[in-house]
């Protein structure tokens, strides 16, 4: 699938989910986040957000905070205080990739490096301040298969953990360092950062295998999902526990969005440190 552009969105195969579910009535959570728009309705002006960082809440305000150009088609991983951005492109007859490196403090490049395959995940990555290591399911060496790896951004070192045995389609770390993964069809799981054993929790009720990012509210205590189907792009709430998820936020601009974080209020540019970690 490419753009009316010629873009390549983030991974987008197969079939969009054929859900669509009204908002939650009430009121929306108070949540404030931010994340990677790459891709939003397209029309005769051009798309009505460009890629770029966006602050957004869960009624569809969006707000550019900088890093305008930045496009994570390959997906996003969040270290302290810098966005790695991957961007895939098809050149020649085969896929090439660039990882961007970005100051989440102004959005500045700070670097920019030609990388393999083997490091491009099915999904964003999630970061855990306890090892100091991002964890994800990412391309085995053949681009072929996936598996479940540790990656030290800072070195770029990439270490198996185990085969992948469901597809990833978003993740996120909780207050204690626990690993969620959302799979493509819909499923929330548990996994064992040291073995990569998946515990089922329950099922979302979003199947989807288009590109989407979650993110850990330490506050709330609830997981957001920035989650796209194609057509549709909602911010679903999950309760980790039971894997309960309520559609808080339906974003009519259809935005698809990588490397999802909670924004800290007090420095409403940059995400929030990761709490109780």
């Amino acid at each position: 699938m490419s753009l009316a552009d010629g873009r390549i969105p983030a991974r987008a195969v197969g079939m969009p989910s054929p859900l669509r579910t009204p908002v939650r009535a009430g009121a929306a959570p108070s949540v404030k986040l931010m994340g990677n728009v790459i891709y939003s309705t397209y029309t005769d002006e051009g798309y009505i957000h460009p890629p770029g960082i966006y602050s957004f809440d869960a009624a569809g305000n969006f707000e550019l905070v900088g890093g305008e150009g930045i496009y994570s088609n390959a997906h996003a991983a969040i270290v302290e205080d810098k966005f790695y951005s991957l961007t895939q492109e098809y050149v020649n007859g085969a896929y090439t990739y660039t990882l961007n490196v970005y100051s989440t403090k102004d959005w500045s490049l700070l670097e920019s490096t030609p990388v393999t395959h083997s490091l491009s995940p099915n999904t964003n990555p999630s970061y855990d301040p306890t090892t100091g290591l991002s964890y994800g399911s990412y391309l085995d060496e053949y681009g072929l298969s996936f598996e479940f790896c540790s990656v030290d951004y800072a070195t770029l070192t990439r270490t198996v953990i185990a085969p992948t045995t469901k597809p990833w389609i978003s993740s996120f770390i909780d207050r204690e360092g626990n690993l969620y993964m959302i799979s493509q069809d819909g499923t929330l799981n548990q996994v064992n950062k040291q073995t990569g054993e998946i515990t089922y929790i329950g099922d979302t009720g979003y199947p989807t295998n288009y590109g989407s990012s979650a993110t850990y509210d330490p506050v709330s205590g609830k997981a957001y999902w920035a989650a796209f189907f194609g057509y549709a792009s909602y911010l679903i709430e999950i309760d980790p526990a039971t894997a309960e998820s309520t559609v808080v936020g339906d974003f009519t601009t259809c935005d698809e969005i990588m490397g999802l974080m909670v924004v800290d209020e007090g420095k409403p540019e940059a995400p929030a440190a990761p709490g109780g970690l």
